[in-house]
């Protein structure tokens, strides 16, 4: 912490001559003195429109009050000056206000420390212009800084999900270079690469039939995503069902309530929306029910008459399959049958008189 400057006499306003000649007065509070030093670097450097927005700001900062230290009145009272009140007074971002500071730090014209001497923390942070600009430096970082919330960049997607993931909450006042961060989410890119492919090998060996269920999913379309690894590479379980097989199993359960339905009943625009309202477990229930009343037969009687329109049987397909009908005996059956149990009757009368 530098001391309070001592006390000075000055005059109250300053005089300075305009472009046409005439004198201009500058009212109190309105002007102050800097070293020559800070504008012939600045003359040198080539710095980013941030970093002279900030620079700017900390020279009201400091040197309008005749010290290093950025400070600000609040409450009557000098307070430091912190990165907040930097985005609040140069419309910057914070993670914009962070880079600035620390390329003024490289270029030697000011630095942050903390007010405890320990680590750089929030709320610990003190701003410091340089009244006579120091030698340029090598930065600590190996590039340039960045806030660890401002992952904007698609590099860094990887390390932003696995943050949320994890709830890791970063911490704002600390940067940290952008080459560390580019590394990590690499390896945590490679991470995820690495984590699914072993669960697909794992699925292929032990779930091959949850594999492929997942595989083919949203209206029968192919979940493009991590492949199991090649035969060659993996060792399968049993030997690869037949082609017809593996088309069945990945036709979606619509498919095969359609492929199993008589077709002459089947009224798709009616049916489709219908089943396809129903939970995962109820289109499986329906399967397996349809399947029951295919050979049922009230079904198979009279080549297939009785059976309703697909709507209309999934209303009530948890039911039980209804009985036969009982046809009715026409009079010409009714007389044949009569007929036939004379002639039987007779038979056993004539077979009793030669006992």
């Amino acid at each position: 912490m530098i001391a309070a400057p001592p006390k000075h006499r000055e005059k109250a306003t300053l005089e300075v001559t305009g472009a046409d000649g005439q004198p201009i007065i500058i009212p109190e509070k309105q002007w102050y003195v800097t070293p020559k030093a800070r504008p012939q670097r600045m003359m040198r450097n080539s710095l980013s429109n941030e970093a002279r927005q900030v620079y700017a700001c900390l020279e009201l900062a400091t040197m309008g009050w005749r010290q290093e230290l950025a400070v600000k009145m609040d409450n009557g009272k000098t307070v430091p000056l912190t990165a907040s009140d930097l985005v609040e007074q140069t419309g910057l971002s914070l993670p914009n206000v962070r880079r600035a500071l620390i390329e003024l730090e490289e270029e030697g014209l000011g630095c942050r420390r903390s007010a405890d001497d320990g680590p750089l923390r929030k709320g610990k942070v003190e701003i410091y212009s340089f009244a006579v600009p120091r030698p340029a430096q090598k930065v600590k970082y190996q590039s340039r800084a960045t806030g660890i919330l401002e992952l904007d960049d698609a590099e860094l997607k990887p390390l932003q999900t696995f943050l949320k993931r994890w709830k890791i909450t970063p911490d704002p006042e600390i940067p940290v270079a952008r080459d560390g961060l580019k590394s990590l989410s690499d390896d945590i890119a490679q991470w995820e690469k690495t984590g699914n492919a072993l669960r697909a090998r794992a699925e292929t060996l032990c779930a091959p039939s949850r594999y492929k269920e997942e595989r083919k999913e949203r209206n029968g379309k192919e979940y493009i995503g991590e492949r199991p690894p090649s035969s060659s590479a993996v060792p399968t379980l049993e030997e690869d069902p037949p082609k017809k097989a593996e088309e069945e199993e990945d036709r979606s359960p619509y498919q095969k309530f359609k492929a199993a339905y008589p077709p002459d009943h089947f009224d798709e625009p009616k049916a489709k929306p219908s089943f396809e309202k129903k939970t995962k477990t109820e289109q499986a229930g329906i399967l397996a029910r349809l399947q029951v009343y295919l050979s049922c037969d009230r079904w198979q009687d009279d080549g297939g008459r009785w059976i309703p329109f697909a709507s209309k049987w999934l209303e009530s397909y948890e039911a039980d399959p209804p009985p036969a009908l009982k046809k009715a005996k026409t009079a010409t059956t009714t007389g044949i049958d009569e007929e036939r149990l004379r002639r039987i009757a007779a038979q056993v009368e004539e077979d009793r008189k030669w006992r």
